[in-house]
């Protein structure tokens, strides 16, 4: 089981693609945030996954939730809100880019505190394999704590963490705050993914020696857009280039490469606290998990919003290939 933690919201894209919020035919709304990205393709990768988080009591929040199930992720553990459910507002080019309009942050995503987590049963980590969490979730007051919490518990069960650095600096105030947050968090990881703007947007150089710099002793992975992936684990570098596909839009693509990460180290029994045949720092395991996880990045770019193409064609990866 692999377990997900973090804000959910409803993306809302002006469709068609390339149209402008001003002259959109329709509006689409897709499961969004990206914690509830990476847990919809999971379960739609066949992978057993659970969703810890709140939304509201609303129509949306029932929306995400029935999305959830319909991909095969138990959201036993999802909280209604009394707030209402946030949305963001997405426009994409026809290139594949994206212009983010607006976000509609009402409360609900971050309604999440340590005691939801310990009230509880079973408990939301009983029987998790890994713990899938993102900055996103530090970025707020209101669910610092609760990150925090899960995260240590997760560390006390033995579970290993992998952190989706994700930092997005408007969903913060403080700058500083960020920078000590998001590596506090990067420290508690057993594998640390970021982008190369991840990584600028906390000062520091767009490279794989700078995963070093924030965790010397996870698996440090940087993904590089359409050019693929490159990896530090242990002393060895290691790249993947990234399959060639026809982009409708790249919403989500990081957060489906981190699914398809995950799938591979859960398939494979990869983990950092069970040596195996399949050694955690073996390179040629992870060549075949950064194969894995680039073929669900790209993946993703073919539809819109992260888990579309996965719903309408959707793939597994057992033992580095990810397969329809």
């Amino acid at each position: 089981m692999i377990v997900c933690f973090g804000e959910p919201l409803l993306d809302v894209f002006a469709s068609p693609v390339g149209a402008t919020f001003e002259d959109a035919e329709v509006f689409v709304p897709r499961p969004g945030g990206a914690p509830l990205n990476v847990a919809m393709v999971l379960g739609m990768a066949g992978v057993p996954t659970r969703f810890v988080g709140s939304v509201g009591a609303d129509a949306l929040g029932g929306r995400i939730v029935r999305s959830l199930r319909e991909a095969g992720v138990d959201p036993g553990a999802v909280t209604r809100s009394p707030r209402q459910t946030g949305m963001v507002l997405i426009q994409v080019g026809l290139d594949g880019s994206r212009e983010f309009l607006g976000y509609a942050e009402s409360g609900a995503e971050y309604d999440y505190t340590p005691d939801h987590y310990d009230r509880a049963r079973p408990e939301p980590l009983a029987g998790a394999a890994w713990l899938v969490v993102g900055s996103g979730s530090i970025a707020r007051e209101a669910m610092a704590p609760a990150l925090r919490h899960v995260v240590l518990r997760a560390r006390a069960l033995g579970v290993p963490v992998v952190v989706d650095l994700n930092v997005r600096p408007p969903l913060w105030t403080n700058r500083a705050a960020m920078i000590e947050g998001c590596r506090w968090l990067s420290a508690q990881a057993s594998v640390l993914r970021a982008s190369e703007e991840d990584l600028a947007a906390l000062g520091l150089a767009p490279r794989l020696a700078s995963l070093w710099e924030l965790n010397r002793d996870a698996a440090g992975i940087l993904t590089l857009g359409k050019e693929g992936a490159a990896a530090v684990v242990g002393s060895a570098e290691l790249r993947c280039a990234a399959p060639e596909v026809r982009v409708v839009d790249t919403t989500g693509a990081g957060d489906a490469f981190t699914g398809g990460l995950v799938a591979h180290l859960f398939a494979t029994g990869m983990h950092p606290r069970k040596p195996s045949a399949t050694s955690f720092e073996n390179p040629r395991r992870w060549e075949e998990a950064l194969a894995c996880a680039c073929r669900f990045g790209s993946h993703c770019c073919t539809a819109l919003g992260c888990s579309e193409a996965f719903r309408l064609q959707p793939i597994r990866c057992e033992h580095g290939e990810a397969k329809p």
